[in-house]
């Protein structure tokens, strides 16, 4: 189908409205990834897998760098 003559809005202004929005869109992906990234508890997360996966041979023999669950099975909850 041939394009008409006489469009409702302008071609170009059209086109810069999507440039615009697209680069609007790049920029608040690119800023939810620097602010997921720069989240207050990562720095923890970081710390902890330093402990565990530089150094396996400084932990005493037997020590697992895991958490573990301690059990009561004397412990009821009512």
């Amino acid at each position: 189908m041939r394009p008409l003559e006489a469009t409702f809005r302008s071609i170009r202004s059209l086109h810069a409205w999507l440039c615009l929005s697209a680069a609007v869109l790049l920029a608040v992906t690119v800023w939810m990834v620097a602010e997921e990234y720069r989240r207050p508890w990562r720095r923890y997360q970081r710390a902890y897998r330093r402990l565990t996966d530089d150094a396996p041979e400084a932990r005493p023999p037997g020590a697992s760098p895991a958490i573990e669950q301690i059990w009561l099975p004397d412990l009821t909850i009512d």
